[in-house]
């Protein structure tokens, strides 16, 4: 197959809006049907496809407006991710988790969420729900553990990991005695995708089915200590890695 054409103008310096990020989308969508053995045998998403799909402005879709973002409703987001979807589903697939970006930015400080993303066209990947574990230590956190399902993250920018707090060897719990827990958003830099290793779901390894090229490697963690910051956000750079193993 051949390659996508990566050299475009830089979209981090162009303003996009809901039209002009599904126009994109649709000069490319031929593009993307025409890649799907390639995706489906590499089971993840080519470099340069991503790239392409950075170019289109869909993982800017939540950014907030206040940074140059689009700022899109939710139903803009779907119309977004089923153009995709129906030239490819892993595509559709990543698309819908990589544009969360600007919904986490949303929950951070505003320094920090600018530390974190300091580019629209960031890719997040990750998994939310809190397999992990953080065990408090003096400064921050000790982590460990394993979160399945991290579907695209071979090509992010940005990975979350969710973990219940421990204090003391115990699970921390809340004025309403519920375990509390944190999400720790980490740099991919520090992750080794070793993908000849990983295990996969085996929905998702069937030839043909719509989410084999997603690249949802479980991901793990031992004993890795992030950095804390104040007001009860945490930017984690851990070292991790997708090794598949428990």
């Amino acid at each position: 197959m051949t390659g996508v054409d990566t050299e475009t103008t830089d979209p981090s310096e162009v303003k996009l809006g809901f039209a002009d990020i599904l126009e994109r989308i649709r000069r490319l969508t031929p593009t993307i049907t025409d890649r799907h053995e390639d995706i489906d045998s590499a089971r993840r998403l080519p470099s340069d496809l991503v790239a392409a799909l950075r170019d289109t402005g869909v993982f800017r879709a939540a950014m907030p407006l206040a940074w140059g973002g689009p700022e899109l409703s939710s139903m803009e987001q779907i119309l977004l991710i089923e153009e995709l979807a129906q030239a490819d589903g892993s595509v559709g697939w990543c698309a819908m988790i990589g544009m969360d970006s600007g919904i986490y930015s949303g929950y951070l400080r505003p320094d920090v969420a600018r530390e974190m993303f300091p580019r629209l066209d960031m890719v997040t990947a990750g998994w939310i729900p809190p397999m992990g574990r953080a065990h408090e230590v003096d400064g921050g956190y000790r982590v460990e553990g394993h979160w399945r399902f991290g579907s695209g993250c071979t090509h992010a920018d940005v990975l979350g990991a969710g973990c219940t707090v421990f204090r003391d060897g115990a699970p921390l719990l809340d004025e309403e005695g519920k375990p509390t827990w944190r999400v720790l958003m980490a740099d991919p830099a520090s992750f080794v995708i070793a993908a000849s290793a990983l295990r996969r779901h085996p929905a998702q390894d069937a030839r043909g089915s719509p989410r084999r090229g997603t690249g949802g490697h479980r991901l793990r963690v031992r004993h890795r200590r992030p950095q804390d910051r104040p007001a009860g956000h945490q930017l984690a750079p851990f070292a991790a890695r997708a090794d598949g193993g428990r």
